[in-house]
């Protein structure tokens, strides 16, 4: 599922594209990246997990330089993401929870990014979290099972994954562990010590090369 669609990553939609198209900002992932040292800046490490740090970071990058964002699908490296279903639940509540923090760090890429999304504070009701959990049961059953469509699988999940940022976000001023616990407890229906079958996973990612035009 991470290989042939967007769930984490965009590489299926940016196979299709051309080589020279300008991807922007939010396709620099710095987990296979090149560009020339003189444009490179500091990550603020206000942004202190994994998630968002190196949009931010590449919002600025480009907007300094003019630089584009190129996919050279040929250029790879192992980078595995091997995520469980409770792996992604965590994953959607840790971008919601960072994207509180981004607006506050440079408000105009999370306004960009996210619009009025995610603005954080904003409390998710009982019935959003139940009808949220229940969906995402059905997603922890499919990545056990065998011969689902993962774009169907992905597209079906949609809705939890929204609900699960929008519960990290509401909750931003709190440590994420105890984030992290309650979301477990509310939407997977575990207490977290279990993570589950694991997603089909890509060994090997594209590298965005951004070079100057």
């Amino acid at each position: 599922m991470l290989r042939h669609t967007s769930l984490v990553f965009f590489y299926d939609q940016m196979r299709r594209g051309g080589r020279e198209r300008d991807w922007g900002y939010r396709h620099a992932w710095t987990l296979n990246l090149s560009v020339p040292r003189e444009l490179c800046q500091r990550f603020d490490e206000r942004l202190r997990f994994p998630m968002l740090d190196d949009l931010e970071w590449a919002y600025r990058v480009t907007r300094a330089s003019g630089v584009p964002v190129i996919f050279r699908p040929e250029a790879r490296v192992l980078h595995e993401h091997r995520y469980s279903a409770l792996d992604v639940l965590i994953r959607e509540v840790l971008l919601g929870h960072q994207a509180a923090t981004l607006r506050a760090v440079n408000p105009e890429c999370a306004r960009i990014m996210f619009a009025d999304r995610l603005t954080g504070r904003v409390p998710v009701s009982g019935a959003e979290l139940l009808g949220a959990g229940a969906a995402f049961r059905v997603f922890e059953s499919w990545c056990g099972g065998d011969g689902a469509d993962p774009q169907s699988a992905f597209e079906a999940c949609r809705g939890w994954r929204e609900t699960a940022r929008r519960f990290g976000a509401s909750r931003c001023d709190e440590d994420f562990g105890s984030v992290r616990r309650a979301a477990l407890e509310l939407i997977g229906g575990s207490a977290g010590a279990s993570a589950g079958p694991s997603l089909v996973v890509s060994r090997t990612a594209g590298a965005r090369s951004p070079t100057t035009a």
